[in-house]
């Protein structure tokens, strides 16, 4: 039993303090862990940095991930002049880290509610190319595995001819050794393509990306893949409806199940067949390149719907009767469900 304690790592001491544990020095000097009838916040693990060093002046996003209650607040608090914080405005939970020019330091995390605070353990953001490896205090748990580590670009995409979309490897588990990045169009390496994201210029056609993560110390490599089509700008008005069960305009990438003898009239015109909007599913997504009118013809249930551009946070839109107008900026958009459930008629001029 004294070897199992004194192979936790710092990390998991903290962890069984935010589980309530106490620390107490037995007679032989070693630690032991007692549970008092008290509740406290859950454990705090700090993820985001691909490496423990940063650049002079350089940024990179720190995570906190949080185990057991959701009602906490997150504090982040940087030591000294090596690095400042910038908390996520949309974000509590998410911090920007920039480092100074030359100094290293160290930084803190801390979530609290009404029952109590827990600190992480301190995190060290080395300056410069000398800092030392990073310590894995937990072992192979954080090197990446082929049997459960995976790297995802997301779903397939689509775009007119010379749109920008940006892919960014996610692994799936949060993995703290240095890891690098290789990315390849259509199996051909990209020239210094070696960041965590990458940004694709479309072009005409069907196009495979695929970007590559090793871990230093593993020495495992996985892969993720990702679609993405180019589509020729389309001038003037372009319209989708949704009969015989499918989209009549691949311009749009549509993604759910159909209603086909469901009906509704707008403007003197009678739509028959939907694309059926649910929780779980019905979307539809486009890329435009200038400021297009979106119009929607929709049924059943309050004329709106969750428009999310770039990838961002949806936004409801509500319109009058059944139909639903929008000026869009150019980018890429998809649509989801938010009161109404039917989508009859799509257009963009």
């Amino acid at each position: 039993m004294k070897r199992f304690y004194k192979t936790f790592s710092a990390i998991a001491s903290l962890a069984l303090l935010a589980t309530g544990f106490m620390a107490c020095s037995h007679d032989d000097g070693e630690t032991i862990y007692v549970k008092p009838n008290v509740t406290v916040t859950p454990a705090i693990i700090v993820s985001g940095f691909t490496t423990n060093t940063l650049a002079a002046s350089a940024t990179e996003e720190l995570v906190a991930i949080l185990s057991g209650t959701d009602s906490l607040e997150v504090a982040w608090k940087s030591e000294g002049e090596a690095a400042t914080a910038t908390p996520d405005a949309e974000n509590a939970k998410k911090c920007t880290v920039t480092a100074s020019a030359t100094e290293t330091g160290t930084f803190k995390v801390w979530a609290e509610n009404s029952e109590g605070t827990i600190k992480s353990n301190v995190i060290t953001y080395y300056v410069g190319t000398d800092a030392p490896e990073p310590e894995h205090e937990l072992g192979e748990e954080v090197l990446i595995t082929t049997a459960n580590t995976t790297v995802s670009l997301g779903e397939d995409k689509s775009s007119t001819v010379g749109g920008s979309i940006t892919l960014t490897a996610t692994l799936n588990e949060v993995v703290t050794e240095k890891v690098t990045y290789k990315w390849y169009k259509d199996n051909t390496e990209i020239s210094g393509a070696t960041e965590k994201t990458y940004t694709v210029t479309v072009t005409e056609g069907e196009s495979t990306y695929k970007v590559e993560v090793t871990g230093s110390e593993s020495n495992v490599s996985i892969e993720g893949t990702v679609k993405i089509t180019g589509k020729a700008e389309i001038s003037g008005k372009i319209e989708a409806v949704f009969a015989d069960s499918k989209c009549s305009n691949d311009f749009f990438t549509v993604k759910g199940s159909y209603k086909a003898d469901a009906s509704a009239t707008s403007d003197g015109t009678t739509y028959t067949g939907c694309l059926k909007l649910e929780s779980s599913a019905g979307t539809v997504e486009f890329t435009i390149t200038k400021t297009m009118t979106l119009t929607l013809v929709v049924g059943s249930g309050g004329p709106s719907i969750k428009i999310a551009k770039d990838g961002g946070t949806a936004e409801k839109v509500t319109g009058t009767a059944s139909v639903i107008t929008k000026s869009l900026d150019a980018g890429s958009y998809k649509l989801s469900k938010a009161d109404s459930k039917q989508l009859f008629y799509i257009s963009l001029e």
